[in-house]
């Protein structure tokens, strides 16, 4: 009798180790299942959704070359994109281009110390602030260089 029930205890106790490794089994599958093994690309950064239409799908000038196109500092609170190109027009047509634009879009004159002659500086404030700036100046390759800075921030 004592043969039998030792017997009946190694197996309910090997019952229990299968039982176990059944469960345990079933626990590891699960996770991994859940896993998503799968290499992706982190998405490419964009303009923060609160920026202006005028600022998140700006139209690039007609004939620029060398487009450059690159958004720093991807933040909640502050974020800044910088476009360069060159152009064969002169500085002049540049900035009448951009400030008819940023006008008809309903940006405003920003008003800045130390204004550069060759530069537009316009401003959105409808619930962040977004600074456009505009820079082109002659090159002594009878072209034009093209800077604009969009910086957009939250109010202090």
């Amino acid at each position: 009798m004592a043969c039998r029930q030792i017997t009946q205890q190694m197996q309910f106790g090997h019952m229990v180790k299968i039982a176990f490794m059944t469960l345990l089994l079933s626990f590891m599958l699960i996770m991994i299942a859940g896993c998503d093994v799968r290499y992706e690309s982190p998405p490419k950064p964009g303009p923060p959704s609160t920026w202006p239409p005028s600022a998140k799908n700006l139209p690039v000038y007609p004939g620029a070359q060398n487009l450059k196109d690159a958004l720093e500092g991807f933040e909640e609170t502050a974020s800044l994109r910088t476009i360069t190109f060159e152009t064969i027009d002169e500085p002049g047509n540049v900035l009448d281009y951009y400030k008819s634009l940023l006008e008809t879009a309903g940006w405003e004159p920003w008003d800045v110390d130390d204004k550069d002659p060759d530069t537009l500086y316009y401003a959105w404030r409808k619930g962040r602030i977004h600074e456009f700036k505009v820079t082109a100046k002659k090159t002594s390759t009878s072209g034009t260089s093209v800077e604009i800075t969009l910086r957009s921030y939250t109010r202090p």
